[in-house]
């Protein structure tokens, strides 16, 4: 990953080697050419409060094609999200279909508006998934789009981990009406 010069003691020289970069990425822009650093992709895996670790080359994240956007989704309908990848270059799509052996309690659900009150889609509307290992709830939102030129499945994905037991599942939907649902098993998915 590039990184600007920081600080009021960079030298000269750091300075404008700098300046070249961009004199060189302003032409390639004028001819029409990708002003990508030609950086591989990345992927982090949280640490759990340590920070982040490099998982690039180990899930497959790494190959050097000219990524724009990354959509995450069950895409096999197996519990764990998988990714498309959307590039400039060949190929301009990508599935990376995730195979851990880890497999954890996961719940999928998606919502349907009326149509009238909500729209069909549900966008705006909000899930609260509680669990009887926390007082927080697992939080999702249904968005129109997720980044830029992607957008994720319809099934909103909650990663449980080893919870208990749920609860409860909480709808809030855009018209400011809620609805409670009980009674819901872990790894399945509810529409």
């Amino acid at each position: 990953m590039s990184q600007s010069p920081l600080g009021a003691n960079v030298s000269d020289e750091s300075v404008l080697k700098y300046k070249q970069g961009w004199r060189a990425l302003n032409r390639l822009l004028h001819q029409d050419r990708s002003f990508s650093g030609r950086e591989r992709n990345c992927a982090f895996i949280n640490c759990e409060g340590k920070g982040f670790a490099d998982n690039s080359a180990i899930s497959g994240f790494d190959f050097p094609d000219d990524a724009r956007a990354v959509v995450a989704t069950d895409w096999d309908f197996d519990g764990d999200l998988d990714v498309w990848v959307s590039c400039r270059n060949a190929p301009r799509i990508r599935l990376l279909e995730n195979r851990s052996l880890n497999k954890s309690d996961w719940l999928g659900i998606k919502l349907e508006g009326d149509g009238s009150l909500v729209n069909k889609d549900a966008i705006g509307a909000k899930v609260h998934v509680l669990t009887d290992q926390s007082d927080k709830p697992i939080i999702r939102t249904v968005y129109a789009g997720d980044g830029f030129l992607s957008q994720s499945g319809t099934f909103l994905h909650f990663g449980l981990g080893n919870i208990g037991k749920l609860n409860k599942v909480l709808v809030f939907w855009p018209d400011g009406t809620s609805y409670e649902v009980k009674g819901i098993n872990k790894s399945n998915y509810y529409s």
